[in-house]
């Protein structure tokens, strides 16, 4: 969302950004400049201050939903009315109040899907207790289709995401419901940053030692629904001539119990949280990107972040992922698909790869090409900037 602001902004729009002040990666408030602050000229952020929560799937995200949308209802009755307001699905609370809002002011309001709630939430429960949840869960449907049957458009980050939102609204597409996909900027790095970044990764990874014929790396919040269990698993499971020649690096929040919890694995380097120079200066001493999420339906149909930023780092990805993923590697070249799931299979998968390294080189090289074409941030949040553009200037003529 920075990013597609600085593009409305850059081209002479007004942006007022709403947004929490609760750190959901690290569960915690942060309001280092307050709760309302300037970020420059026509962009204004506000912040909601609702008490937070531990975990994603829990009551109290729930009350935290409820409470931040809330806030929002009576905030924006202070403020001027705007010409356009873009709102992420999820939170569903948040979409109700901003539909309920366009209604009232006669305001052109826009849901972008980024997740499938609350179907993921059943997903997530035991299988005896489904339909205990599924009853449980009914409000929460029912404003589901109310929230997406009200606004004016659905956006969202697959053509598959946007059909999903379009079904649940109970209507056929229009003009104005389209995706856009994740984009990746590459920050400009001074030298300094680079070397900070270098020094970093040669001390954690190379310490005097040759880097490994075929590094992994797998970046991101680490959590139930991850999947990343197979993964280390298939390491574990290498001869032991392979493995010697293999490294995994994971990097992200929560990583504090996973030695003990997988046992400690030379192979294996748990690197912790790291910001985004880093995060780059690995990717370009890595060869492969891991995308480990288990095969539901939200996974299917999404291009995540991390897999646009994989590619914007020219790493060659690999996953188990049935949908969208498995399309773009099938045509466009740019990684490895392997059976659901299965340690056994990335085991053998990653055997294949130490014994064709010019076919490995070939992938990563399309993967940086593919970012090129498709996933550069300028040029999709430029073509999304333009999209909210035309949507404000049809629903203001009289």
């Amino acid at each position: 969302m920075s990013l597609l602001a600085d593009e409305i902004v850059r081209a002479g729009g007004e942006v007022t950004w709403w947004s929490t002040a609760f750190d959901h990666t690290r569960k915690r408030i942060v309001t280092p400049r307050g709760v309302r602050y300037s970020v420059g000229p026509r962009y204004e952020i506000i912040l909601t201050t609702a008490a937070g929560y531990k975990h994603n799937v829990s009551p109290r995200r729930l009350i935290f939903n409820f409470r931040t949308s809330r806030q929002i209802f009576r905030l924006a009755a202070l403020e001027p009315k705007p010409d356009l307001i873009l709102t992420s699905y999820p939170p569903i609370e948040v979409v109700s109040e901003v539909a309920a809002y366009g209604r009232r002011h006669s305001v052109p309001t826009i849901a972008d899907i980024r997740d499938l709630w609350p179907d993921i939430w059943l997903d997530a429960a035991p299988a005896a207790t489904r339909s205990v949840a599924k009853l449980l869960l009914s409000p929460y449907f029912a404003l589901s289709r109310s929230s997406l049957a009200s606004v004016t458009a659905i956006t969202g980050i697959t053509d598959e995401f946007v059909a999903w939102g379009l079904a649940r609204a109970g209507r056929k597409a229009r003009p104005f419901d389209r995706a856009f996909p994740f984009g990746y900027s590459l920050p400009t790095m001074t030298p300094e940053t680079i070397g900070l970044a270098d020094r970093f990764w040669d001390e954690l990874l190379e310490n005097g030692k040759p880097p490994p014929a075929l590094r992994l790396c797998l970046i991101g919040r680490i959590g139930e629904r991850t999947g990343h269990d197979h993964v280390i698993e298939a390491i574990r499971l290498l001869p032991p001539e392979a493995k010697v020649r293999v490294q995994l690096v994971i990097c992200g929040a929560d990583l504090r119990q996973a030695p003990a919890k997988y046992a400690n694995d030379p192979a294996i380097v748990y690197a912790g949280w790291v910001d985004q120079p880093k995060m780059i200066a690995l990717m370009e001493r890595s060869d492969l990107g891991v995308i480990p999420y288990r095969n539901t339906l939200d996974f299917q149909n999404s291009l995540s972040n991390k897999t646009i930023e994989y590619l914007a780092g020219g790493v060659a990805l690999t996953t188990g992922l049935d949908g969208k993923v498995r399309q773009l590697i099938r045509d466009y070249d740019c990684g490895y698909h392997y059976a659901d799931q299965s340690s056994s299979a990335y085991r053998d998968l990653l055997l294949e790869i130490l014994a064709d390294r010019p076919t490995l080189e070939r992938r990563k090289k399309a993967a940086r090409t593919l970012y090129q074409e498709r996933f550069r941030a300028e040029s999709v949040y430029g073509d999304f900037r333009d999209y909210l553009f035309a949507v404000a200037a049809t629903h203001s003529k009289p």
